[in-house]
Order: C-alpha cells, then sequence, then structure tokens
C-alpha cells in the first residue's frame, strides 16, 4: 500500500482516476494513476466555411483515444446567428455530421468524444455567407472572382477547374461544397493555383485541393502581401516553385491551416510551404513527400 500511495495510486481501487486504464498498467508506461487527463480521448474538429441554404459537412472523424478505444460522439449547437432556427446538426450521434445554414452568419458547434470512462470536448465556429455559385451561376472560378466585391463568399462545386485563379487584392473565401478531394483547382503548370494579387487582402480557402501548380514562388497559393490567409481542410498537391514554397509561399500574412495536406511538392526553399513572419499557427496537418534543396517545411 505504502508504494502505491507514493505512486499517487489508491490501494482500494484497480483504476485510480477512473480513466478506463488500471494503475498498474498506467505505472508500467510512467504515465500518473491519478491524472484522469493523460490517457483522455482528444476531440478534434474540422468545419471551415459555409454556404447559405447548402448542406455543409462538421468533421470530428480525426478525433482519437490514446488506448485505441472506440468512441462515441455527440454534437450540440452553442449558437446560431440571429433569424436562424438551426436547433440541432442532422445526426447528433455521428462523428461526422451536417447542418444546413439557413441565415448568415456564425453558428457555433461543440463535439463531445468518449471513450466511456473520459470524454473530451472541442468547439468550433462556422461562418455561413451568400455569394456566387461555380458553375451554376458562373462557368470560372475567376469570372467568379472578377464579379466579386470585397468580403464575398465563392462556393465551388465537386470538378476540377483547369484555371488560374488571381484573387485581384480583394478580401475572398473561396468554398468547396464537397470534400476537398473532390473540389480540384487545377493550374496545368501555368502558374501559382491561387494568387493574391494585391497588397493587405483577406483570404479564405476551404474544401479544395490546389494542384499542378509551376511559379517563381507559391506553385499552389502566392499569398503576397496579403495580410491572412485561413486554411481549412486544404489540399496542396503536386506543386512546384522555383525558389520559394512549392505549396504555400507567404512573405507577410498571419496563415491560420487546420486539417490542411501538403504532399508532393517541390522548391528550391520550403517544399511543402515557405512562410515568414510571425503568428502563424498549424493544427492537424500532414506534410508528405515534399522536398526543397535547402530546409523549410
Amino acid at each position: 500500500n505504502a508504494t502505491e500511495y507514493a505512486n499517487n495510486s489508491d490501494p482500494h481501487l484497480a483504476d485510480s482516476d477512473g480513466d478506463g486504464v488500471w494503475d498498474g498498467d498506467e505505472l508500467a508506461i510512467h504515465s500518473d494513476p491519478a491524472d484522469p487527463t493523460d490517457h483522455a480521448p482528444q476531440a478534434v474538429v474540422y468545419g471551415g466555411r459555409a454556404f447559405l441554404l447548402v448542406s455543409h459537412t462538421l468533421d470530428a472523424g480525426g478525433s482519437y483515444d490514446p488506448n485505441g478505444d472506440s468512441l462515441t460522439s455527440s454534437w450540440t449547437v452553442e449558437g446560431v446567428p440571429v433569424g436562424s432556427g438551426l436547433v440541432d446538426v442532422d445526426n447528433p450521434a455521428s462523428s461526422v455530421t451536417s447542418f444546413t445554414p439557413d441565415a448568415p452568419g456564425t453558428y457555433t458547434f461543440t463535439v463531445t468524444v468518449s471513450d466511456a470512462a473520459v470524454s473530451s470536448s472541442a468547439t468550433i465556429d462556422v461562418v455561413a455567407g451568400s455569394g456566387t455559385i461555380v458553375p451554376d451561376n458562373v462557368a470560372t472560378i475567376q469570372e467568379a472572382v472578377n464579379l466579386s466585391l470585397n468580403g464575398d463568399t465563392i462556393a465551388i462545386r465537386a470538378g476540377t477547374y483547369i484555371e488560374r485563379i488571381d484573387l485581384l487584392g480583394r478580401d475572398l473565401a473561396l468554398v468547396g461544397l464537397d470534400e476537398a478531394a473532390s473540389v480540384i483547382l487545377d493550374a496545368d503548370g501555368a502558374g501559382s493555383v491561387v494568387a493574391s494579387g494585391g497588397i493587405g487582402s483577406e483570404i479564405v480557402l476551404s474544401n479544395l485541393t490546389l494542384q499542378s501548380g509551376n511559379a517563381a514562388d507559391g506553385g499552389g497559393l502566392n499569398a503576397l502581401g496579403a495580410s491572412s490567409v485561413d486554411l481549412r481542410a486544404v489540399r496542396f498537391v503536386g506543386n512546384a516553385a522555383l525558389s520559394r514554397g512549392g505549396g504555400l509561399y507567404s512573405n507577410t500574412a498571419v496563415i491560420t491551416a487546420s486539417g490542411c495536406t501538403w504532399i508532393d511538392n517541390f522548391a528550391a526553399m520550403g517544399g511543402g510551404a515557405w512562410v515568414s513572419g510571425d503568428g502563424s499557427s498549424l493544427d492537424h496537418s500532414v506534410f508528405h513527400r515534399n522536398e526543397s534543396e535547402s530546409g523549410g517545411a
């Protein structure tokens, strides 16, 4: 008993902290038997930008348990914009669910995952807006950009779009209406797939694949001069840059990336990405098989 007390273990309990892992097993791997959080599941959620009156996916499928235990999920609606009648997601007990925004503004959701012993939660804000849908309203993404105003959202249906997109220095959101692998922007080796095109712009990209770009900097996304770039579930695949940032180049912007993938990109510096400046953040993202001649992700 003295030994158990010395190790923060309760000799009267097989699992002192109630986390589903026996005290002896925790001590064997140098874990604290009195800390219920050291074996707690981790809730991971992606949401991106949404488009008004179009079903939008909420994905907590990346949540995990360090012990490999199976997880249950539970979604709750924490907040909706004025005018919305939303009270619940489509399937509150599924790790991947959806909702349809019925009013513009910010929707807040919390998902809780549990391994039957311990649970954890994650909260996400999803901003819904209206705007142009490609190809319903216009044939190309660039045409939608040309017709846009600062703050607009451009929604893109599933498909492959062979074009280079210049955002013309405007504050814009490009949002795929399907999973990222199904909404493909392909520059066909003719330049950056997406370029900011101006100074001080705020860019949002969500649920997109940027592929086959080839440019001096930023084969996938050249954010030259932008002030902020918000990336949600964006795939950078097979892009190249002669100089910096095969997948992504930024010299000034604060980059926020969540649930993104950089794969098979190449550059002289920063095969996957080359980002300069402070304040950028990256979470639950993957870099794989990117190459560079000297340093960088």
